[in-house]
C-alpha cells in the first residue's frame, strides 16, 4: 500500500514523500532536475503545482496520486509525484478551487470543483482511475458549493 504526503504553503516550494509500506517508513521524492531554489527549500515540481492551496491528496496506485485544493485545480501525477500536470478535462479554477478529493479503490474516485457559475463547477466522477472524468452532478444557477 502507498502513502502520498504532499507540504508546502502557497505559491512556495512543495515537498513530497512516500511510504510503501503503510507509513511505517517514507522516501522523499526526488525534485525534477534544475527545480532547487536556494531561497526556498523543497521542489517546484511544475509551475501547475505553485499556485493555491493545498488540501486533499489521493493516492490511487504506486505511481499515481491527486491533489486538490483551494484556488487550485485538480493535479495528476503518474511518475510517482516527479512531474503533475491538470487533468483532462481541467476540473476546478484558481479562484473557487477544488475539494473534497477522495478515491474509493484505483479507479472509482470523485471531487468537488467550485468554479462558481462555470460548466466545471460541480461534483466529478472517474471511474478508470482518473484517465477520464466526468461531471457527476452540476450545480445549477445560483447555486452556492
Amino acid at each position: 500500500d502507498t502513502l502520498y504526503i504532499l507540504t508546502a504553503a502557497r505559491s512556495q516550494a512543495k515537498e513530497l514523500a512516500r511510504s510503501f509500506d503503510r507509513g511505517f517508513t517514507w522516501r522523499a521524492v526526488q525534485c525534477p532536475a534544475n527545480t532547487n531554489t536556494a531561497s526556498f527549500p523543497g521542489c517546484y515540481f511544475s509551475n501547475t503545482m505553485n499556485g493555491g492551496y493545498l488540501g486533499d491528496l489521493a493516492g490511487a496506485s504506486s505511481t499515481t496520486a491527486f491533489a486538490a485544493g483551494g484556488r487550485n485545480d485538480v493535479l495528476v501525477t503518474r511518475d510517482g509525484g516527479t512531474t503533475w500536470s491538470e487533468t483532462n478535462p481541467v476540473i476546478g479554477d484558481m479562484d473557487s478551487g477544488t475539494t473534497g478529493l477522495f478515491f474509493a479503490n484505483a479507479e472509482d474516485g470523485w471531487v468537488i470543483s467550485g468554479a462558481t457559475g462555470t460548466a466545471n463547477e460541480g461534483l466529478w466522477r472517474t471511474t478508470d482511475g482518473g484517465n477520464a472524468w466526468s461531471p457527476a452532478w452540476t450545480a445549477g444557477p445560483g447555486s452556492q458549493l
